[in-house]
């Protein structure tokens, strides 16, 4: 795939609402198709605006727009050392290293079923394949990563291959970044087991891991603020709580508003719930 695109998009405005709307799907990259792609991830960082998909080749693919105009190329041109191919789509975070520096981080669900990691350190995109530099063994993935910052570590967690709630945690010691992993359904002792992409949101000091079990229940893991052990409940079923999930993207999406954490998700009824 080509490394420049056109920079001829296709433009709409509804002058009454004042928004303006991208057909990103008719830039020209190459072989590269975005209007046939899974999920994409926008994100904002610095003075530019990153939107990263995988595209049809299997690389992560980024769009974005600065003080110049809109630009485009695969995150693995030019970047040492070459990162691996992608399975999974990819999601972002804005962390802060060593050195105090923000970093744009890009992690995604490899082709070795491995969850890597393509990131902004100043003006140098670098990769790393997070799995093997953790301290501890890790198991590969089934699902690409959500990625959350929680205590000044950078998450991203993931399904393992056994069925499992995995997370790296990326942290600062002794100016140095590291990676350590943990078992979430071990550490909090659940006897489900995810089914789908996990959601991650950090709120009051508790950092919660919401996830649809394989029982099409939503189901939470979380660490209480200064506590060492992490918990687990379900959110919905019988006994007057919420309804079950229902459908092939029924995994929930977690956001703290206003005091309150809130996960939407598609459930039994074909609507859209909120816990």
């Amino acid at each position: 795939s080509s490394d420049v695109c056109s920079s001829d998009l296709d433009h709409s405005t509804d002058e009454q609402e004042h928004i303006m709307t991208s057909n990103i799907g008719t830039w020209q990259t190459g072989s590269v198709d975005p209007s046939a792609v899974p999920t994409p991830f926008a994100v904002a960082f610095g003075n530019t605006l990153y939107y990263l998909y995988l595209d049809v080749n299997s690389h992560i693919t980024a769009i974005w727009r600065d003080d110049h105009g809109w630009h485009c190329c695969t995150l693995d041109h030019g970047v040492s050392p070459t990162p691996s191919l992608a399975q999974g789509s990819p999601v972002a975070a804005v962390y802060k290293n060593e050195l105090d520096q923000d970093e744009l981080h890009v992690l995604y669900l490899d082709a070795s079923s491995k969850i890597s990691d393509v990131y902004l350190r100043g003006n140098t995109w670098q990769s790393v394949v997070v799995t093997n530099v953790a301290i501890s063994n890790a198991p590969l993935a089934t699902t690409s990563p959500w990625a959350a910052i929680v205590n000044n570590c950078l998450q991203a967690v993931f399904v393992t291959k056994d069925g499992k709630l995995g997370n790296f945690c990326r942290f600062n010691k002794d100016e140095k970044q590291l990676v350590a992993y943990q078992d979430l359904t071990q550490a909090s002792n659940a006897t489900d087991h995810p089914n789908g992409t996990a959601a991650n949101v950090f709120h009051s000091g508790q950092s919660h891991n919401v996830y649809r079990n394989t029982d099409d229940q939503i189901a939470d893991i979380w660490l209480p603020e200064g506590q060492a052990n992490y918990q687990h409940a379900l959110l919905s079923g019988p006994g007057g709580k919420s309804p079950s999930a229902h459908g092939p993207h029924a995994s929930p999406v977690s956001v703290f508003y206003r005091d309150y954490y809130h996960n939407l998700y598609r459930d039994v009824n074909n609507k859209i719930s909120d816990i």
